[in-house]
């Protein structure tokens, strides 16, 4: 389970409640974490994507795109999409 507070904080829990990591994002999340080829791909209203390792919370790739996002990563043929806040579509490759 993930879990974004209002301090930009995203925490993985594991079931049984304890937290396995805790990382600080760069805004707030835009959309829901999309899971990829273990990994995590996170995008924040700042118009940051970020790549974390889902075991633990690293950040393996990041890239920050010039336009505030307003939703989630999409996964399409090996690409991601991802709207701006203006609606601009954008098809972005992930981040390595």
């Amino acid at each position: 389970v993930l879990v974004c507070d209002g301090q930009y904080q995203l925490t993985s829990f594991a079931a049984s409640g304890n937290s396995n990591w805790t990382i600080t994002l760069p805004s707030a999340l835009s959309g829901a974490p999309l899971a990829l080829g273990g990994k995590l791909i996170v995008t924040t209203t700042d118009g940051t994507i970020t790549v974390l390792d889902p075991t633990s919370g690293s950040v393996a790739a990041q890239r920050k795109l010039a336009e505030p996002l307003g939703g989630g990563a999409v996964a399409y043929k090996g690409r991601l999409l991802v709207v701006g806040w203006d609606g601009t579509l954008y098809i972005v490759d992930v981040p390595r």
